[in-house]
């Protein structure tokens, strides 16, 4: 990008097709809010399983953040600059601890903006960087980086540091990165900001796919209706939801074992635009919904007696069947 310089190897980086495995994806994306008044360190970008988190700690930490950098992520959005991480002044406890659950994921990437000032040599931001993982809070920190060259001046650059050849960090329920010992040597404390942090992995294939409904349904409200799906690969678990605008917004239904079908009680909704997602909870990227739209709708007739949402002759012969009948087996009136 026009302004930015690479700190280390880039990798090739292709647009995902949704709900496609085995090409890179973004798992999670921060970004440190819109504006000053909206700093956050809340994962804007969630593909994975489990709320990967991102802290800031020690140092003098700017609260509200400083001024970020625009970001194009790896599904092609684009992040309009708002704030930064950042630190006043960096010292030897400053460090970014980032969270995540790898399930259903492998060949990683970490990448960042970040922007170490040198505006004052009396004041410089870190010249270096350490990185390493732990696979459990108990764990030892395994070495990734260390005294990785940052470049200090007045512009934003990029870090990218491709992790594929640390196997040991694929598909597994818990990896924290510690990014540290910010302060060495002939820094004293400077500025330095982090912006658009993306992990970006390759899904494992767990593929899913609906067979009802598919399109052209017609579904009534409180009437059931059994979702089913089949899928490839691992699959332990999928996330069931449902969409009454065309995709626009969806509706969780449940989150269940894979079982391969589901009892769907139909909610109250009136549309023609329909449809049902399946997700591989390992994976959300993994995913599958109708190819068509289907039709939900609430019938607003009390007395159809057959179901059909008309009250036709088929009503009128299944009330003729039982006309003067009477169904309490306890009342003598009825023998």
């Amino acid at each position: 990008m026009t302004g930015r310089q690479t700190l280390s190897c880039i990798i090739s980086m292709v647009s995902i097709v949704s709900g496609a495995s085995g090409q890179v994806a973004t798992m999670a994306y921060w970004d440190f809010g819109p504006d000053a008044a909206g700093y956050t360190e809340q994962v804007l970008i969630d593909n994975i399983a489990d709320v990967p988190t991102l802290k800031l700690r020690g140092g003098d930490k700017d609260q509200n953040g400083k001024a970020g950098v625009a970001y194009m992520d790896q599904g092609g959005t684009l992040h309009v600059s708002g704030r930064s991480g950042a630190w006043d002044n960096v010292n030897t406890c400053s460090e970014i601890i980032i969270t995540v659950n790898t399930t259903g994921w492998q060949d990683l990437t970490l990448r960042c903006d970040y922007l170490s000032e040198n505006t004052d040599v009396d004041n410089l931001g870190p010249p270096s960087l350490d990185m390493d993982y732990r696979l459990s809070k108990a764990d030892d920190w395994v070495e990734v980086l260390n005294n990785q060259p940052l470049t200090r001046n007045t512009a934003w650059h990029e870090f990218t540091k491709p992790l594929s050849s640390f196997t040991a960090i694929e598909n597994k329920p818990f990896l924290q990165f510690r990014i540290n010992d910010l302060a060495r040597g002939d820094e004293s404390g400077g500025t330095f900001k982090i912006d658009n942090v993306e992990l970006i992995g390759t899904p494992i294939a767990g593929s899913v796919t609906i067979l009802a409904p598919n399109g052209a349904e017609t579904l009534m409200t409180d009437e059931v209706f059994n979702i089913t799906w089949t899928t490839g690969g691992t699959v332990d678990s999928v996330m069931l939801e449902y969409s009454v605008n065309n995709g626009a917004g969806w509706t969780e239904i449940d989150t269940i074992a894979n079982t391969g079908s589901y009892p769907w009680e139909i909610p109250d909704a009136n549309s023609l635009n329909c449809l049902v997602r399946v997700s591989n909870t390992a994976n959300l990227l993994a995913y599958d919904t109708s190819d068509a739209t289907f039709r939900m709708f609430r019938c607003l007739l009390n007395f159809d007696l057959n179901g059909d949402c008309y009250i036709d002759m088929r009503d009128l012969a299944l009330l003729a069947s039982e006309w003067l009948l009477c169904g309490d087996v306890l009342d003598p009136r009825c023998f």
